[in-house]
């Protein structure tokens, strides 16, 4: 089985270049090496790039330039390349997998590539405000998708509404997957702490997005009660500076450690030495299935604080109010009071996490659905 993979956006959100995105891990990569690994089928990743004028290939990632950018006020997933299609077309492989159905271009995308090459389109966040709009708007476009993938059972029920398609074709499956190999516990810190891990983007756009100020907001209402706490904030982008000046202006240099970028084989050690990551965006619905770093620190045996619409409470962490995270304080300090009894027992979600978002199950099971395509 021959499949193309496909990022239908830039890097203007984080500002790597093509070195950064070759050297960085990136989710995209590890299904290209993951997938051949495992099928020993032919598989190719097309990335769009800011900073390039000419197409070319390193490896089995392509990279396109950009022609335009359409609505043109947008920062991110209004790309459009003129090369996508054509090389596809060229390549002729047995399925086209794009990560993101709600940039720009995708409807056009999966309207030139309809009845040449099977199309499987997967979730992965909210690029605007216009996502049931473009949904309704292209809808004859959107139909042509024979496959959607989502971590979040209300946005099943939003393509199927507004779609109005079977729900067979729309899948609950996890963003991306996790190497089990390589997160695993190690010795957790004595004294309380809690971790951010991801970018530090220059503006938040929408609840989707990560904000780690957003961080901030919940460590400085957690300080006041818990004697001791410290935050420790991994990764760069280019707002980094930004929330280092908001640390400053707070007066919290000491007790918030700001690392900048780490390798990723270094970061298993800094998940499992903190007592929570917190995962400042919004989610929907509690689920393991969104987000890498939240599967990377539950493989850590480190539980999660999650953002979402009221207080929840699972074995492998909480979720508390995106709009008034201080309001679940006195919850969350009676579970860091008792952490253990809540939080003791790591191996029943590390083996839910292999059944289901290993890489290696991942993948396994995605073949099965490119299978169900040509059925």
């Amino acid at each position: 089985m021959k499949v193309s993979f496909v990022l239908p956006h830039d890097f203007r959100f984080s500002e790597w270049s093509v070195n950064d995105f070759l050297r960085r891990y990136h989710f995209s990569k590890k299904y290209l090496d993951v997938f051949a690994k495992i099928t020993g089928s032919m598989t190719k990743l097309y990335i769009l790039h800011q900073d390039i004028s000419d197409a070319f290939t390193v490896n089995n990632i392509s990279f396109l330039p950009i022609d335009f950018y359409f609505p043109p006020f947008l920062k991110f997933g209004n790309e459009f390349s003129s090369k996508l299609v054509a090389k596809l077309l060229l390549d002729n492989p047995d399925i086209v997998h794009v990560f993101n159905y709600y940039v720009w271009s995708y409807p056009l995308i999966v309207y030139k590539l309809a009845n040449r090459i099977p199309v499987v389109a997967q979730f992965h966040g909210i690029v605007d405000h216009f996502s049931s709009l473009k949904l309704l708007a292209f809808r004859n476009s959107y139909t042509k998708t024979k496959i959607f993938l989502t971590s979040f059972y209300c946005e099943k029920k939003k393509l199927i509404k507004l779609l109005k398609i079977n729900s067979d074709r729309v899948k609950i499956f996890p963003n991306v997957g996790v190497s089990l190999e390589l997160f695993r516990p190690f010795r957790k810190s004595i004294t309380p702490k809690i971790l951010y891990v991801g970018r530090f983007p220059r503006k938040i756009k929408n609840r989707w997005e990560k904000n780690p100020l957003l961080v901030i907001k919940l460590f400085e209402a957690l300080r006041k009660r818990i004697h001791g706490l410290t935050l420790e904030m991994v990764g760069d982008g280019p707002g980094f500076f930004r929330v280092k000046n908001h640390i400053k202006k707070k007066k919290l240099e000491d007790h918030v450690s700001l690392r900048g970028y780490v390798e990723h084989a270094r970061l298993p050690r800094i998940y499992s030495n903190a007592w929570f990551t917190v995962i400042p965006m919004y989610f929907p619905e509690m689920t393991y299935l969104w987000d890498g770093s939240l599967k990377e620190s539950l493989a850590c045996g480190t539980p999660v604080i999650l953002f979402g619409n009221h207080f929840n409470l699972a074995d492998w962490g909480l979720m508390i109010s995106y709009s008034r995270p201080d309001k679940d304080v006195e919850k969350i300090l009676n579970i860091f009071k008792r952490y253990d009894m809540y939080f003791g027992d790591v191996k029943s979600i590390r083996n839910t996490l292999k059944e289901k978002c290993s890489w290696e199950a991942l993948i396994k099971n995605l073949v099965k659905i490119y299978e169900t395509v040509g059925e």
